[in-house]
């Protein structure tokens, strides 16, 4: 074999980004398409395993005393091991049908994460793991990593690397070897390992780059990065799949390696050299699609396979290219601007290739896309006559309110449009540099008002904690956001922690922008970060952590525990993520929200979802865990015994009919009207017709 890609490890399904479960319930599927080795399905499917997760959960059993601290949710599991096991089990399948509510994919991911959590804490003292990123390492220096990345103690990841991924790769070896990701003690140790093996072996990091990070925003360090090349032969900053294809010709053939373009890599002579960029000519022109794999084995509500991520302009910049604090745009390094009356003959000849192939929703990823781009987009899916709903991300601007564009973008199946207000104060945006002096948060209502009367759902992403940003100038952000969130059911938002991009403005120039002082974690020469941590003497993150999680729970998941391993935040960007959003959006578009139960639905038929149920000698009450919702109660031998009548479906009016005949403590219809309608919010009861959907 030439050559393999190995995908390095990250969250689950790469962090929801691509759910395809049949790799992860068929480990032979790990070569996917031709010399690919989908390392993080494998680490996933050996952790979530019916044979790791039945030993996790009895060893659970045998060491619950010794905790420290012993969550409800622990104590259920001992108690009903079989139900949790059964639950992870269909979780780690079921977290990806597209089809499912908030509340349902909530309680797949937070089951999931308590399972980390237990891992964590019955196999690593000091480590912490979690579904959205694997196990949470500093992986910030270049040398802390090389030093320790073949230190079991240290490396989570080594006996997986030792006893999974090398005898694999061992039976092939290959010539060459590209580790996809963001470089960190997973990519070290392999790649310190395969060395051994075989010294000549040309080890390449490549496709690390997301919208946040990319390591092509720092460049400038990676050629003074000695540990980085101690270990790999050549980075890859700008990915074309033409590069990849050079370096395997060039390695195959003994030829100089700085002869391709866009790649930083060790010469012979051991210089660490930069070869500049130069664009693709095709990869100019086309649009970059990301597809699931269609699923035979799992019949899903609404399949992954029928969602394409879309970046109809891969290498062009956010068109403001202002803003102080942004450093995506950073990482492109070629056309900056759009350029006037783009055609797009060849990119809607790809959209449409996509939706006769059965692609239903599409997720634009452009950082910001033009006006008249939306509008041309808009037309073609208007005259194509399709069912296809979309997403989109632009600016806030007066062109939003032009015409009948709205109308327009309506009809074309515009469904979520994602728009960067970033704060809530005048002052703090004047700093940011977000908006050009037109702008008024009068034109921000306008929008709002005018697209959700076309039915089309508003994002707003916000962040907080920029610096020299005041407690009031920060009140007035989430005053705004709850006006706009009461005033207009489709607007949502997510709130992020400002963090010190080392390609921004306000990087280059901290001393001017409020900033105290800059404090890299490391050598900066061996950082291998895009956030420099940063200090100001007015932000406090723990404080900001906790009051942007109590928001979003307040104003977007009230239903979800207060308690959840998973926070608010994390919830919202893995269901951004897997793209879920849109489809939510595309379901409230359809239908109504649903609302608490009235007496017009008292004759519809309920059933408890999974339930444990235990009793507490201490406190003389069971403990009730819903594994549907996470919720927990205490409750007495009334409750328990109203749960055992909805043990089989009945309706609300029956089972008061029961009650009354059954109860010997004093509760009224009343009492029981009231605590059943809690039952169903925090579903411990499930409406039949739901429950035969999950």
């Amino acid at each position: 074999m030439d050559s393999i890609a190995i995908n390095s490890i990250s969250g689950i399904y790469q962090e929801l980004y691509i759910p395809e479960p049949t790799l992860l319930s068929n480990p032979e599927t790990a070569f996917r398409n031709k010399g690919t080795l989908d390392a993080n399905m494998l680490f996933w499917a050996d952790l979530l395993s019916l044979d790791n997760v039945t030993r996790t959960t009895q060893l659970l059993s045998q060491k619950i005393d010794d905790l420290r601290q012993v969550p409800i949710a622990y104590k259920a599991i001992v108690a009903d091991t079989a139900t949790f096991i059964k639950r992870i089990q269909g979780a780690k399948i079921q977290i990806s049908d597209q089809g499912i509510n908030a509340q349902e994919f909530f309680s797949h991911i937070e089951i999931l994460n308590i399972f980390c959590k237990i891992y964590a804490q019955l196999f690593s003292e000091y480590l912490t793991c979690t579904i959205q990123q694997g196990w949470l390492l500093s992986e910030d220096s270049a040398q802390d990593i090389y030093q320790n990345c073949l230190d079991e103690t240290r490396n989570p990841y080594l006996p997986f690397i030792i006893n999974k991924i090398l005898p694999i790769i061992k039976k092939s070896m290959p010539k060459v070897v590209f580790l996809l990701g963001r470089p960190g003690y997973f990519c070290f140790a392999l790649s310190r390992l395969l060395k051994q093996i075989d010294p000549t072996v040309f080890i390449c990091v490549t496709r690390h780059s997301s919208e946040y990070y990319s390591l092509n925003k720092i460049d400038f360090l990676l050629k003074k990065n000695i540990y980085l090349f101690k270990v790999f032969d050549a980075i890859i900053l700008e990915h074309f799949s033409s590069t990849e294809k050079k370096i395997i010709d060039t390695v195959m053939h003994n030829g100089s390696i700085d002869k391709v373009k866009n790649i930083i890599c060790l010469m012979k002579n051991g210089n660490i050299q930069h070869t500049g960029y130069q664009c693709d000519q095709i990869a100019e022109v086309l649009p970059n699609v990301q597809r699931r794999l269609f699923d035979s084995e799992n019949s899903f509500h609404i399949s992954p396979h029928t969602i394409a991520n879309v970046h109809l302009f891969p290498n062009k910049k956010c068109y403001w290219n202002q803003c102080n604090f942004c450093g995506i745009n950073q990482k492109y390094h070629f056309d900056d601007i759009f350029k006037a009356h783009t055609k797009f003959t060849m990119s809607f000849k790809i959209l449409r290739e996509l939706i006769d192939d059965g692609i239903s929703k599409i997720w634009f990823i452009d950082e910001a896309l033009p006006f008249d781009v939306m509008h041309e987009i808009a037309t073609f899916f208007v005259h194509l006559g399709s069912c296809v709903t979309w997403q989109a991300r632009c600016r806030i601007e007066s062109q939003l309110l032009d015409n009948d564009l709205p109308e327009l973008l309506a009809k074309s199946g515009l469904r979520e449009l994602r728009l960067g207000l970033e704060s809530g104060s005048k002052s703090t945006l004047s700093k940011m540099n977000k908006f050009d002096d037109g702008f008024s948060f009068q034109l921000v209502r306008n929008i709002c008002r005018r697209y959700s009367d076309c039915g089309v759902s508003l994002h707003f992403p916000m962040i907080v904690g920029f610096p020299s940003e005041a407690d009031s100038e920060r009140k007035l952000t989430y005053e705004l956001l709850m006006e706009l969130s009461e005033e207009y059911p489709l607007v949502s938002f997510n709130i992020n922690i400002f963090g010190l991009d080392i390609s921004s403005k306000i990087f280059r120039d901290w001393p001017n922008f409020n900033v105290q002082s800059i404090s890299f974690p490391c050598e900066p020469s061996f950082y291998l970060g895009n956030i420099v941590p940063w200090h100001s003497p007015h932000i406090a993150y723990n404080e900001l952590s906790t009051q942007r999680d109590c928001f979003m729970r307040e104003r977007l998941y009230s239903w979800m525990p207060s308690h959840a391993v998973t926070q608010p935040h994390v919830f919202y960007r893995l269901s951004e993520t897997i793209r879920n959003t849109l489809v939510w959006k595309e379901k409230i578009f359809l239908s109504t929200k649903s609302t608490m139960p009235t007496e017009s639905v008292y004759k519809h038929q309920y059933k408890t979802t999974d339930l444990t149920i235990f009793f507490d000698d201490k406190m003389v009450l069971y403990y009730i865990y819903s594994w549907q919702s996470h919720h927990y109660m205490l409750g007495n031998d009334c409750i328990v015994m109203l749960l055992e009548v909805f043990k089989t479906p009945t309706s609300i009016s029956n089972a008061l009919d029961i009650l009354r005949k059954q109860m010997f403590c004093e509760y009224t219809d009343d009492d029981f009207k009231k605590l059943i309608e809690k039952l169903v919010l925090y579903q411990y009861l499930v409406e039949v017709k739901q429950l035969e959907k999950l």
